[in-house]
């Protein structure tokens, strides 16, 4: 069981593809440990609890920290596990906060949109100034200390003629798992098509050898939904109204996204895996997302890249598989969303 809780809307960054809506408002402490406790309601044992935002990283440290405790404290006594994830643009990393993660089970899934050029594109300061130093000077001591994170990297019709650069860019920071994701919203014309084809192509090239001789595990054959990848788990936001979790952060009306409501986090008769029931499939999530964010004249032409995506996925499996390198991708690629 996955829940994803929204921890703030405050964000350092102003990324050129994020329709979030920035703001210096945090979920509260009692609001984190209440969806801690909703997720336990879940018959399983294995369990995913990630902080988003926003810039989760922005959330008093303290209150993060004691909320991961009684996360791990409350499944202790249960039996079960929470694995802990926070999706972060990797600039408010430090040692204190690496250490901690690495001691109580907690994932980073780190945003990067490949190389220098690329990523300050992609994802500037608010001033518009370049973010990519302050993100890769913090990595050493993420894959110093062994802590577990992989590379969530968004390709943008502004940025996709370096994807293979940026790709083995992220290689050669230290990521050893790498998710590639495409830009949801902007229209792509045909020679940015074109060039996404190619930069695919010449991953999925070289790509066996990475995953034979390094062991790099590149996400897209494990997680690609078809025809484009939305996020729809449970989510908890800051005012503890419960989502599809994309419908969350994509709908910025409030009035337009109470619509989709399943729950609150203080009104509950319900276990988690009856909420998880009433949730929007992946592709009733994606016509409700660009239906209320008036992009319906954008949906077929992302829908196309994003079965551009899908053959890429799948291809690539199927290569592994002919490889006889399929087993070992799977035994490394131990983590799915």
């Amino acid at each position: 069981m996955y829940l994803l809780v929204i921890s703030t809307w405050a964000c350092n960054l102003r990324c050129s593809y994020c329709r979030t809506e920035k703001k210096n408002v945090y979920i509260s402490e009692k609001t984190l440990k209440k969806a801690v406790d909703l997720l336990l309601t879940s018959q399983q044992d294995e369990l995913l609890f990630e902080f988003f935002g926003g810039e989760p990283l922005m959330l008093p440290f303290p209150v993060m920290k004691r909320a991961i405790l009684y996360g791990n404290r409350r499944a202790l006594r249960q039996n079960k596990r929470i694995q802990f994830i926070i999706t972060t643009n990797g600039i408010l990393l430090n040692r204190e906060k690496i250490r901690f993660f690495k001691r109580h089970n907690t994932m980073l899934i780190i945003s990067l949109d490949g190389q220098a050029r690329a990523h300050n594109i992609n994802r500037p300061q608010i001033d518009n100034k370049d973010s990519y130093a302050l993100v890769v000077k913090n990595l050493p001591l993420v894959f110093k200390e062994g802590l577990d994170c992989f590379c969530y990297t968004v390709i943008t019709p502004e940025t996709v003629q370096d994807l293979k650069k940026s790709f083995t860019s992220l290689l050669k920071l230290g990521f050893k798992k790498i998710w590639i994701m495409m830009a949801c919203g902007p229209r792509w014309e045909k020679d940015k098509i074109l060039a996404l084809r190619r930069g695919l192509e010449d991953i999925a090239r070289i790509y066996p050898a990475l995953l034979a001789e390094k062991g790099v595990v590149l996400l897209n054959p494990k997680n690609w939904l078809s025809p484009l990848r939305f996020n729809t788990e449970l989510s908890v936001n800051i005012d503890g109204f419960i989502y599809s979790a994309c419908l969350t952060y994509l709908i910025k009306d409030e009035k337009v996204r109470r619509r989709y409501v399943i729950g609150h986090i203080d009104r509950l008769t319900e276990a988690i895996d009856t909420l998880d029931q009433r949730r929007l499939p992946n592709e009733k999530a994606i016509e409700v997302i660009y239906r209320e964010n008036n992009l319906m004249d954008r949906l077929k032409n992302n829908m196309y890249v994003g079965r551009i995506f899908a053959k890429f996925s799948l291809d690539l499996q199927k290569d592994l598989q002919s490889k006889g390198l399929w087993t070992l991708y799977q035994s490394l690629a131990s983590w799915s969303t």
